[in-house]
């Protein structure tokens, strides 16, 4: 194979077709948190991370559905978080569940390689990585992402943070947060530790992944050294979901991937879809109930939500084509840091669709 280049030269047009901003549909630059942001662009909405937790809560109630047999032995073991008291009762029909997919270094064995650098070394507690606001009903289904730095009041506290940090102080003021904040109804709470769900890699005897060349990442410890399909552990499937600097080398060459956190959200759902095919080929028992137990660990839900709202939730989620909707938002400073705001009146329009 070619040998690996360690400084990259200008990135080479990538061939992997997935929708990435043009030049001038990017920001052209951040004004300062206390002027108005009138010359910034709004960010577009990364429509991937719709597909990427929602395949993220399939992980849990589609294999729910899919093994009915260890259906309730698996739902007993899935945590129930006491927040039912400040969850929004259901009206009319409409049901708005909070899916939310944490990052966090909880669900890592210790013998997970690289788990520091990949998950983030000396970050506290765990932040949610990606949110997204899932209303089913009579009138349509669809979801909206919530970007994980929009600037928002934290509920409970006297100050302003990215919306993501809000779960630090649980899961309630998550909920609180996104209640308060934008005025969101929430009726039920669903909770995935991505990082966790690499039990299930383990479970079903690693999964396989097509590279169409060599690639490596040296933070994230991914190193796959000649093209074609590779059987991934778990240890390198955690390297290849949270890759973040992904470098193919192409005719000798390194070829940084240009489309930075929008490859990364392709490279998760390639692997989701490869995991739910190597789930759905299973028959033997053992492992089977091997895989309830990985989602059993990995997945939290609200109280209120009982078994029969499980399984009907499960088979609702394998029947929608949910329409995704564009939360509104522009890009400005807080205190030296990159942060997003709510786009008037755009965000009003889209969050009236979830209320």
């Amino acid at each position: 194979m070619p040998k690996r280049q360690r400084s990259a030269g200008p990135p080479a047009s990538d061939p992997r077709s997935f929708e990435v901003p043009s030049p001038d549909e990017l920001p052209g630059g951040l004004p300062n948190a206390d002027e108005p942001a009138t010359q910034a662009q709004p960010r577009k909405t990364r429509r991937r991370v719709v597909q990427v937790v929602i395949g993220l809560a399939l992980f849990g109630v589609v294999i729910m559905a899919a093994t009915l047999g260890y259906a309730w032995k698996t739902y007993n073991k899935i945590e129930k978080i006491p927040v039912a008291a400040v969850l929004t009762p259901e009206r009319g029909g409409e049901v708005n569940y909070l899916i939310v997919g944490t990052d966090s270094r909880e669900g890592l064995a210790d013998d997970v390689e690289n788990k520091d650098v990949v998950i983030g070394e000396g970050v506290a507690g765990e932040r949610s990585d990606t949110i997204v606001l899932m209303r089913v009903g009579r009138d349509g289904n669809r979801m909206l992402p919530i970007p994980r730095d929009l600037w928002v009041p934290i509920a409970g506290t006297a100050g302003s943070q990215r919306i993501n940090t809000a779960i630090q102080g649980g899961p309630a003021r998550l909920i609180q947060t996104v209640q308060q904040s934008l005025d969101l109804p929430v009726n039920h709470y669903v909770q995935i530790d991505f990082a966790g769900f690499l039990d299930l890699v383990d479970a079903v005897g690693g999964v396989e992944i097509d590279f169409d060349a060599p690639a490596f990442d040296d933070k994230s410890g991914l190193n796959i050294t000649t093209p074609g399909v590779h059987k991934l552990d778990k240890d390198m499937a955690l390297a290849y979901v949270r890759s973040r600097a992904y470098t193919r080398v192409v005719n000798g060459k390194n070829v940084v991937d240009p489309t930075a956190d929008l490859g990364r959200i392709q490279r998760q759902q390639t692997f989701l879809r490869a995991v739910m095919s190597e789930v759905g080929s299973v028959r033997n028992p053992l492992t089977l109930a091997k895989i309830g137990d990985a989602v059993a660990s990995n997945m939290k839900v609200d109280d209120a939500l009982g078994f029969r709202d499980s399984i009907g939730l499960a088979r609702k989620l394998a029947r929608l084509d949910p329409e995704s909707v564009d939360l509104p938002v522009t890009p400005t400073l807080k205190s030296g840091n990159d942060v997003l705001l709510l786009k008037q009146p755009g965000a009003t329009t889209s969050l009236g669709r979830f209320r």
